[in-house]
């Protein structure tokens, strides 16, 4: 490989520049005896013979590029100080790599580069190249304007397209550790009712004078019908009883399903509560969405109950029984009918199984698409949950160990949901510095002595 400058001065430069000061960027070059058949490049035409045409993956040629190297070598019976690449390997450099080798026949099979492909594959390293030294003049992290710079500073390039503006950034440390956090896209889907419950507690503890403190809901992720009991407070043995009273009614005396609550102290119990049929889950601390059905039903009640009590007075203790009766008995946008009637419906019933069907495919394309991009990038950042949008929202990048539909593991052990991990290339640069640093903790601040005293004499 060699350094080369831009063809022509970008635009920003407005001309001033000499040739020493122009911005460089890398250009790999191929040497080698190859002939003039060898040096035509692959042109993909309106032809009705190429079908199925899709982008290599950039991790694919950056694992190319990682792997070899160029040699010099002697011909025998040729000319000296030849300059190439050892066949074997760029084989060995994955599923691109091996797709530049061919066999030639002759008194022996010998293994050699097929440097027409291999030269389509340099043609568009170098675009990218140009690329990320655009991205590095100009501070960009967003590939849409990446694009627009590439367009504005150099018009007649086509091959600078937004798809290898999104590849050159790819490898951005800043891009990287700034990126926006993990959102949730999957959706809550149950295999039918009462299956898949889920359960938690309304704190009105600091707001209401009544003897009820708290309420327990539990909630059925299929029909969203809800039950709830009113609690004077939240120990692991108020909640279990309360739990063993309403969920065999919400569930029809079923004993094969499963509850889903958080780590709380007051769910410690609840596996007691349970038939021996039925599994109590508990979400992990940062998964936020794990229990989503139930706390946005929480939202509802609480404004049911508020409702109610503007009309009518009292606490919401008095009214909690009869607000979730009224939540399921009026229609629910999820199961388009009201929580009650799901089951008592056949049609209601099969649309809601429709429903639940394609989100569960939604789903797993969902995880699959997420498992392929981890496993071609090879490493990934966990996020870092800060709270200020320049702080770095996802830490040190990871080598990984092991996928599976929930987690990603790290080959230094730590685990992370599969959902929250950000696809990096292998071997990711870490920031140099960062903008600001944590404070100094409360707790030390107080401990410092601000008045040392008077210094002892020599």
């Amino acid at each position: 490989m060699r350094y080369a400058q831009y063809a022509s001065p970008p635009r920003h430069s407005h001309g001033n520049s000499s040739s020493h000061d122009a911005p460089w960027y890398l250009v790999p070059v191929t040497a080698g005896a190859v002939d003039a058949a060898d040096t035509k490049a692959n042109a993909i035409g309106a032809s009705a013979s190429q079908t199925n045409i899709r982008r290599v993956p950039e991790q694919h040629v950056q694992r190319l590029f990682e792997a070899v190297e160029p040699q010099y070598y002697d011909r025998i019976g040729g000319g000296k100080d030849q300059l190439g690449f050892i066949a074997q390997d760029v084989q060995a450099a994955g599923k691109l790599g091996e797709s530049l080798c061919k066999t030639m026949s002759g008194e022996e099979e010998l293994l050699a580069l097929d440097y027409q492909k291999l030269s389509v594959v340099l043609w568009g390293e170098e675009a990218i190249g140009l690329l990320e030294q655009l991205a590095r003049d100009f501070n960009v992290r967003d590939p849409r304007k990446l694009f627009q710079i590439a367009r504005r500073e150099f018009p007649d390039r086509r091959d600078l397209t937004s798809a290898r503006a999104a590849a050159a950034l790819r490898g951005d440390v800043a891009r990287q550790v700034l990126a926006p956090k993990p959102r949730s896209l999957g959706k809550s889907a149950a295999e039918g009712p009462n299956d898949r419950l889920q359960a938690d507690l309304v704190d009105f503890s600091q707001n209401t004078r009544g003897r009820n403190k708290y309420g327990l809901v539990v909630q059925d992720v299929f029909t969203r019908e809800i039950a709830t009991k009113a609690l004077p407070d939240k120990r692991a043995e108020t909640v279990t009883r309360a739990a063993a009273e309403i969920i065999p009614d919400l569930v029809q005396e079923e004993g094969n399903y499963v509850v889903t609550t958080d780590l709380g102290n007051e769910f410690q119990g609840l596996e007691a509560a349970l038939p021996g049929g039925a599994v109590h889950r508990q979400k992990d601390p940062t998964d936020r969405n794990a229990t989503a059905v139930v706390d946005r039903a929480i939202q509802t009640l609480k404004k049911d109950l508020a409702g109610m009590v503007a009309r009518r007075g009292g606490g919401w203790g008095e009214h909690v029984d009869e607000a979730a009766e009224a939540y399921n008995a009026r229609p629910h946008q999820a199961v388009t009918v009201a929580p009650e009637d799901v089951e008592t419906m056949p049609t209601a019933t099969f649309r809601v199984y429709q429903d639940n069907a394609t989100k569960f495919q939604h789903n797993k394309k969902l995880t699959e698409g997420r498992k392929r991009r981890l496993e071609e990038a090879g490493a990934f950042r966990a996020p870092t949950n800060a709270r200020r949008s320049f702080e770095p929202q996802y830490g040190p990048a990871r080598e990984i160990a092991s996928i599976d539909s929930m987690v990603v593991r790290a080959t230094d052990g730590t685990e992370t949901l599969l959902k929250h991990a950000l696809p990096v290339p292998r071997g990711s640069a870490e920031p140099k510095a960062k903008l600001t640093r944590p404070p100094v903790p409360l707790a030390i601040r107080q401990l410092q002595d601000f008045n040392p005293g008077p210094v002892a004499p020599p």
